[in-house]
């Protein structure tokens, strides 16, 4: 869930996502299909200005919402992120653990222990600007601080996600770590 301006937006676990205005909450603005094949949302972010949303989940992809003139009618469109390339034909796919906006069309996705990665892109262009290169550690959460231009990046051992089965290893043996940098 998020909100910014006079709209905030919720992600359901049946796959849809519900928009209201705050200054009616008698009834939702509108209900969507997330744009994804399985209703596994792991974050959700609006556009700065109410513009839309931006929502990431556990297929490693990210699907753009950008708002028309009328809030009925949007530019949407899904693409993968967070993918490390094993063989020729086969990708390991990893959760977008969160998302935390640059500025009005720039947003930074975070990658879970599959890649280890924060990419910044950008919705306008539908590209990559940037990625960062690889940590020590999945990242569970992103907050960009506009004032200081730093990107706070927490970081933990999600490996466990990859296991089989209970006995197969020790959850959070590395702990977490908490890294900043300088956009």
């Amino acid at each position: 869930m998020d909100s910014t301006g006079n709209f905030i937006v919720y992600g359901i676990s049946t796959g849809e996502n519900v928009i209201y205005d705050l200054r009616n909450l008698d009834h939702p603005v509108d209900t969507r299909e997330a744009g994804f094949n399985y209703p596994l949302s792991t974050s959700l972010r609006m556009i700065p200005g109410g513009k839309g949303f931006v929502q990431g989940s556990m297929e490693g992809k990210v699907s753009v919402e950008v708002f028309g003139k009328q809030q009925q009618q949007a530019d949407k469109y899904t693409f993968k992120c967070h993918r490390t390339v094993l063989t020729d034909d086969v990708e390991f796919v990893g959760p977008v653990n969160d998302i935390s906006f640059l500025d009005q069309t720039r947003f930074f996705t975070a990658g879970s222990n599959v890649d280890r990665r924060v990419c910044l892109w950008d919705y306008t262009t539908k590209k990559r600007v940037k990625q960062y290169r690889n940590l020590p550690m999945g990242i569970t959460k992103l907050q960009y601080n506009h004032k200081l231009g730093l990107l706070a990046i927490a970081m933990s051992d999600d490996s466990f996600k990859n296991s089989v089965s209970i006995e197969e290893g020790v959850v959070g043996e590395k702990g977490s770590v908490i890294m900043v940098i300088n956009h």
